[in-house]
C-alpha cells in the first residue's frame, strides 16, 4: 500500500489510535493489533510524535516504518499540538503534499494534512488536526512547542457546508463537554477554546455521523445532536482504551483481539 493514493484504497477496517507521544513500543504494538484484527490501515489521531528535529524522533519514525512494513499496515497520522509544526509546514511550503493531501514522511508513514477530504467505502472522511497546548508555559519554543499547532478557520474553510460522514480530529469539539481538572493560564485556555470553536464549526456545518479524537487521554463515547463522538486514550493507558477498530461499512467501533505480547 505504500505511497498509494488515499482514494485508491478501500479498507474495510481501520485501527483508530489515540495519542502516541513518540512511543515506538506503543506504535509497534498497534501494528501487531492491526494485523491480528484484519485492519488494513492505522489512523493515528494526533500527538503522533513527529519530532524529526531530534535523534530520538528520527529513530521513532524509523521504528514505526519498520513495524508498518512488517505488518503490511500503513500508518496515517493527523497532526496534534505536540508535533514539530515548523517541519510539517515546510512540507507544505516546498510542495511536498500529494494531490490526495498526504505527506509521506517514511515509505509507509504519512501525515494527513489539515482539511484533507476523501472517500472510503462510500463514506466521506475529513482530517481536522491541530489543537492548542494548555501546557505551553512548560514548553520550549522551537524545541517542544510551535505556534502552528492551533487550528484556524482557514485550515478548514473549504470543508464547510460540504457533506462529511467522519471527522478525524485531534481535539474534542466543545459539544463533547470535555473539561480539564487542572489549572492552566487563562491565555492558553482561551487559545484552546478558539481552536476548538473551529472544530465545532466544521461539525455544525458538515454534520458528520462520527467524530473520532484523541488529545484528552480519556476513552469515552458521547452522542450530541445525532453526532457520535468517540474519544481515545493515550500510550499511557490500557490499549483497548487507546484504540478502536472502525468498521467502515457501519462506522461502529468494534472490540479487538490482543496478542499475548504487550507493549
Amino acid at each position: 500500500m505504500k505511497r498509494a493514493m488515499l482514494t485508491d484504497w478501500e479498507p474495510q477496517r481501520a485501527l483508530l489510535l489515540g495519542d502516541a507521544h513518540g512511543n515506538s513500543r506503543f506504535m509497534e504494538y498497534a501494528a501487531s493489533i492491526a494485523a491480528t484484527n484484519g485492519c488494513e490501515v492505522i489512523i493515528q489521531l494526533g500527538d503522533f510524535g513527529y519530532w524529526e528535529h531530534t535523534l530520538g524522533g528520527r529513530e521513532y519514525l524509523d521504528r514505526v516504518e519498520r513495524a508498518a512494513r512488517e505488518c503490511e499496515t500503513p500508518v496515517l497520522f493527523i497532526d496534534g499540538n505536540h508535533e514539530n509544526h515548523d517541519m510539517l509546514h515546510e512540507y507544505v511550503e516546498s510542495g511536498r503534499v500529494g494531490p490526495d493531501g498526504l505527506v509521506w514522511v517514511r515509505p509507509n508513514v504519512a501525515w494527513v494534512t489539515r482539511g484533507t477530504r476523501w472517500t472510503w467505502q462510500g463514506r466521506i472522511f475529513a482530517a481536522v488536526g491541530g489543537a492548542a497546548s494548555v501546557d505551553r508555559a512548560m514548553r520550549t519554543p522551537g524545541w517542544t512547542w510551535w505556534p502552528g499547532e492551533v487550528l484556524h478557520r482557514a485550515d478548514v474553510e473549504h470543508l464547510l457546508r460540504e457533506p462529511v460522514d467522519v471527522v478525524l480530529s485531534h481535539d474534542a469539539p466543545q459539544i463533547a463537554n470535555m473539561k480539564s481538572q487542572r489549572n492552566f493560564p487563562a491565555e492558553d485556555l482561551e487559545r484552546a477554546f478558539e481552536s476548538r470553536a473551529v472544530l465545532d464549526l466544521v461539525i455544525e456545518s458538515c454534520r458528520p455521523e462520527l467524530v473520532a479524537h484523541g488529545h484528552w487521554h480519556i476513552r469515552h463515547t458521547t452522542t450530541v445532536g445525532g453526532v457520535r463522538i468517540e474519544g481515545f486514550a493515550d500510550d499511557n493507558s490500557r490499549f483497548p482504551n487507546a484504540a478502536g477498530i472502525l468498521d467502515l461499512s457501519s462506522l461502529d467501533v468494534l472490540s479487538m483481539k490482543e496478542p499475548l505480547v504487550l507493549y
